[in-house]
C-alpha cells in the first residue's frame, strides 16, 4: 500500500484514534497530518506492554479500566514466575526457517533483546543465544556451537504451517548430536499469540513453562 493509498484510506475510515507499534513511528506525522490523533505503543518487553495498555487506555478515556486490567496481568506473571521451575536451561526459541532444507542453513531465532528474553527469565530459564539483537538467523554450525538444553519451536500464521509436530521433531532428529534433541526437549508451540506481545503475555508465560517442565512437547492455540 502506497503512502498516498494509505492517506485515503484512513480519510475514508476517519478514525478516533490509530494506535501503531514503535517499529512504524515514521507514520505518524503523516496520520497527524489528516487531523487523526496517533497513540504509539512499545511491546519490546511485559513493562513496555503494561505501558502501552495504560497509554491506550487514557488516550480511549478508559484509563481506570486499562489500569485494572495491567494489575490483573501482572498477578498473573508474577504467580507463573513464582512458580517456575529454577534450573536455568539454557533455552533457543526458533521463531522461523525453512522445514524443506535439512542442512539446517537458515534458522531463525530469538536474541535478548526480544519480548522472549523476559518470557524465558520468568520461567527460570535463560537464552542460549546471547547475541545482542531481537533476532538472528544462524546455520547449522551456529546450532552446534550453541548445543542448548531445551529448543522451541514456535509456529504462527506465516510460512509452512501445515507441517505436522512430527514432521518437525523427525527434522530436529537430524541434528541428534545436540542435547536438546537427545534429551527429548524439543518442543512446538503453535498460534499466532506467541508471536504478539500484548495482553496473552501470561498464556505465552504460561506455555513456556508448561513444555520446559516437560509436561507437553506440543501446545496449540
Amino acid at each position: 500500500m502506497t503512502n498516498l493509498s494509505r492517506a485515503a484510506f484512513l480519510d475514508a475510515l476517519r478514525p478516533d484514534l490509530v494506535v501503531i507499534s514503535n517499529m512504524n513511528a515514521t507514520l505518524k506525522s503523516r496520520i497527524e497530518a489528516l487531523g487523526i490523533p496517533v497513540v504509539i505503543v512499545y511491546q519490546d518487553d511485559f513493562a513496555q506492554i503494561c505501558e502501552s495498555i495504560i497509554k491506550v487506555g487514557k488516550a480511549c478515556g478508559i484509563e481506570a479500566r486499562a489500569n485494572s486490567r495491567v494489575a490483573e496481568l501482572k498477578g498473573e506473571v508474577k504467580k507463573l514466575s513464582a512458580s517456575a521451575d529454577k534450573s536455568g536451561k539454557r533455552v533457543l526459541i526458533v521463531v522461523g526457517g525453512d522445514f524443506t532444507d535439512t542442512s539446517f542453513k537458515k534458522v531463525y531465532v530469538a536474541g535478548p533483546r526480544s519480548f522472549y528474553e523476559n518470557l524465558l527469565k520468568e520461567s527460570g530459564a535463560r537464552n542460549a543465544f546471547e547475541k545482542d539483537v531481537p533476532y538472528a538467523q544462524i546455520a547449522r554450525e551456529g546450532l552446534l556451537r550453541l548445543d542448548p538444553d531445551f529448543i522451541i519451536e514456535l509456529i504462527g500464521e506465516h510460512g509452512d504451517t501445515n507441517i505436522t509436530t512430527g514432521e518437525i521433531f523427525g527434522q530436529w532428529e537430524k541434528l541428534s548430536i545436540l542435547k536438546a534433541v537427545k534429551n527429548g526437549n524439543v518442543a512446538v508451540i503453535r498460534g499466532s499469540f506467541t508471536f504478539r506481545a500484548g495482553p496473552r503475555y501470561p498464556l505465552v508465560l504460561s506455555a513456556f513453562q508448561s513444555v520446559l517442565r516437560g509436561q507437553v512437547r506440543e501446545i496449540q492455540e
